[in-house]
């Protein structure tokens, strides 16, 4: 919608979000160390686990961690009675002014996309003053820069091309870095990487089973990784699309009336075309 309309498109990061939020059930945790009013670098500093603390704010590591915090914005916003922002039902992460008494003929039109502390904004050039009184009321709630144009987004870079109305959705760095951790980004990419008809065996694995060694931790990360990249691609981008990154990424780039697809062994571009 952004690309075909011309829309401005917006992001900014909430900076420490969660800690916004207060926590709903009751946790303790341990610190780690160098936690403490100690001043220096304290190098030789060790955990103390026999010290437990109550969690009063939501952390990025507790679960309910980005919904407390979601809820703790959309409280915000619905106190700032001058936009009347909706929730969408169908997708809660998505919030839709359309200024000073909610009629949409007006003209006036925000929407505000959230992805765990980021924000996108996207608004048309009239509403540029309602997209500035927005942000500077959430910059006095929250620690969050100055809005800049769009350009990572969900770990995808972001390229648009406004005088052609496309967007292009690349997945080049996370490739790149994936490739990187695994030692192989001077490779030569290949159809199948190993010998066709090979099966593993039982014996092939570890006796017994160690899921929390370095190495199985890596791999299971490494696939994860590959399995998203492989599954954001330009098919993806449509409204049948769903599932919870798909569906955010799908939400983001949800622009499109024409998609071509380029792909190599180390990137992968969607072409978004609204024109």
């Amino acid at each position: 919608m952004g690309a075909k309309y011309d829309w401005e498109i917006k992001q900014g990061d909430i900076h420490t979000a969660f800690l916004h939020a207060k926590i709903d059930t009751t946790i303790f945790i341990t610190l780690p160390e160098r936690c403490n009013d100690l001043a220096g670098l304290q190098r030789e500093a060790k955990r103390n686990d026999e010290i437990c603390h109550e969690l009063h704010k939501a952390l990025p590591g507790a679960p309910q961690g980005p919904h407390l915090f979601q809820n703790d914005l959309f409280g915000n916003l619905d106190k700032m009675k001058e936009f009347g922002f909706k929730r969408l039902p169908d997708e809660p992460s998505v919030f839709v002014s359309f200024g000073p008494g909610g009629i949409p003929w007006r003209g006036a039109l925000l929407i505000l996309m959230i992805f765990v502390d980021d924000l996108f904004l996207f608004h048309s050039k009239a509403c540029e003053d309602m997209a500035d009184r927005l942000w500077k009321q959430l910059q006095d709630i929250y620690d969050l820069p100055d809005r800049v144009d769009i350009d990572v987004a969900l770990s995808m870079k972001v390229r648009r091309d406004r005088a052609a109305r496309k967007l292009y959705v690349s997945q080049e760095t996370a490739i790149s870095e994936l490739l990187k951790e695994m030692g192989m980004q001077d490779c030569n990419g290949v159809d199948t990487p190993g010998k066709y008809g090979f099966l593993f065996t039982k014996g092939d694995s570890p006796e017994p089973p160690e899921p929390a060694s370095p190495m199985a931790v890596r791999y299971r990360k490494v696939v994860c990784s590959a399995i998203h990249i492989a599954g954001v691609k330009a098919g993806k981008f449509s409204t049948e699309s769903r599932g919870e990154a798909l569906g955010a990424g799908n939400t983001l780039t949800q622009v499109s009336l024409g998609v071509d697809e380029k792909s190599s062994r180390s990137s992968l571009e969607a072409t978004i075309d609204t024109t």
